[in-house]
């Protein structure tokens, strides 16, 4: 008895079909989204250094500030998500970018968005802090020395600026670093 191809080639694209749509988003975001540029903040130098990693953390992770900031208000005790609003700078040059600025928060994604201004979704961990999946990088194991000596004095000096793209539904990429006017892609 002969089986029909397509009993075969069904199975099979389906075993190739869900590997590729979880890499749909994260390739549209990259291809499509929003480049913007976020000064770091440094992390507990005893914990600094992880393997070939590097934790940076943002100034409007911590709960605190966001509720300081417009529509923080409207932050609950226990919220799941927000939602930052960051507006681009006025000026930026392309060898020393500027830092996108937070300007409000929500706890939904934002009706209104003005020019210039984008939404990041960020979900609020245990620690009332606010994950937005751009605190941790990994560089090649070549660049390592070089890279953790330029992190420690670019946070040191407060130049370490995180390179991201953002998709239209808020989710953001990190794309690399700024450290003392140098890019690193990863």
């Amino acid at each position: 008895m002969k089986l029909p191809y397509w009993r075969l080639l069904l199975p099979l694209l389906f075993q190739i079909a869900i590997p590729l749509s979880m890499a749909t988003e994260p390739l549209a975001i990259v291809l499509t989204g929003t480049t913007v540029y976020l000064q770091t903040q440094p992390v507990d130098p005893y914990d600094f250094l992880r393997g070939y990693s590097q934790v940076v953390s943002y100034e409007f992770s911590d709960l605190d500030y966001l509720r300081s900031l417009p529509g923080g208000k409207t932050i609950g005790d226990n919220p799941r998500e927000v939602y930052v609003v960051l507006a681009a700078p006025q000026s930026s040059s392309p060898t020393n970018p500027t830092p996108w600025q937070p300007v409000r928060v929500s706890t939904t994604f934002p009706n209104y968005l003005s020019e210039g201004e984008i939404a990041m979704k960020g979900r609020v961990t245990s620690w009332r802090n606010v994950d937005y999946g751009i605190n941790e990088f990994y560089f090649p194991e070549a660049q390592q020395q070089q890279i953790n000596q330029a992190v420690r004095e670019s946070m040191q000096e407060r130049t370490a600026i995180a390179e991201v793209k953002v998709g239209k539904s808020g989710k953001a990429i990190l794309q690399g670093l700024w450290l003392q006017g140098k890019q690193y892609k990863f």
